[in-house]
């Protein structure tokens, strides 16, 4: 018993970076469902197999396999989901609805790292990122986007018109300073 606690509690700690969930999802109760599971508890390892299906408050995720390590020697923690795809959405804290796809999405919690290959896609509230491999840095919320190395699958962004209508909309309606002059 004590050891399926502590598989358990390496889960939850991979899904609950506050940086990435609602600080009210961490707080949810985290429910994975699958065909089959399989831990190693000497090596920190649990294997969910067949339609993988995780959530924890407004948290979905769904695989067709997902790993969850914890390596106490060199404190890695990572969690890699693989499926056809492989999918995450959440709600986010301004209400937008965030969702990633990926034939593999790999987290590492110890770097806070977040790769996503195999035709990658990432929506925040309707903006899109499209490539064969997205990497995202939560830590210093820095992101790379890559095509793939034949040139296909290029990388794509799609802002919609409403994000940039209303950032002009900003810049329009700013205090004017003392030097300068409406024409």
């Amino acid at each position: 018993m004590k050891r399926s606690k502590l598989l358990m509690a390496i889960v939850c700690c991979l899904l609950s970076t506050p940086s990435v969930a609602k600080l009210d999802d961490i707080n949810k109760k985290l429910e994975i469902n699958a065909t089959k599971w399989d831990a190693d508890f000497q090596n920190n390892r649990i294997f969910y197999k067949g339609n993988v299906e995780i959530t924890q408050g407004t948290i979905r995720i769904s695989a067709d396999e997902l790993t969850a390590i914890d390596d106490k020697i060199n404190g890695n923690k990572i969690l890699t989901a693989i499926g056809t795809p492989a999918t995450f959405s959440q709600i986010l804290d301004n209400g937008q609805i965030g969702t990633a796809s990926a034939s593999k999405v790999r987290y590492d919690k110890s770097s806070g790292m977040l790769v996503l290959s195999g035709n990658a896609k990432l929506d925040v509230g309707g903006s899109k990122w499209t490539a064969e491999v997205i990497r995202y840095n939560i830590k210093n919320q820095h992101a790379i986007a890559e095509s793939a190395s034949d040139g296909s699958n290029r990388v794509k962004t799609v802002i919609p018109a409403n994000s940039y209508q209303k950032l002009n909309k900003k810049e329009t309606n700013k205090p004017q300073t003392p030097t300068e002059k409406k024409p």
